[in-house]
């Protein structure tokens, strides 16, 4: 593909023929910085626009709640249940935590 290149650029007449000494490197690094530089611009026309959106307050949480006289789901399978009511929580125990001030 390099020496199709140098080819072109002689038929194009850019370059005199005895200019083309151009390191091989030099051509593939010039390849590769148009593809990267295709690719970026590329990715930067598809993607979409920043959504201006407002960050959650207390009320939007869904968190289990224990609330008296809330209905009971009943499903069958396996669910995903936003904003459940607690009804039983095990064998649940306090104990309280005291430490000594030194």
């Amino acid at each position: 593909m390099i020496q199709e290149f140098k080819t072109a650029l002689q038929l194009w007449r850019l370059i005199p023929v005895s200019v083309i000494v151009i390191d091989d490197i030099i051509i593939a690094i010039i390849i590769i910085v148009v593809a990267v530089a295709a690719s970026v611009a590329t990715s930067l026309l598809i993607q979409p626009a920043a959504q201006n959106r407002e960050p959650p307050e207390l009320e939007d949480i869904q968190a289990p709640t224990a609330e008296e006289g809330r209905e009971i789901p009943v499903l069958f399978g396996t669910r995903n249940i936003k904003g459940a009511n607690v009804v039983w929580y095990g064998d649940f125990e306090s104990t309280a935590v005291r430490r000594r001030s030194p």
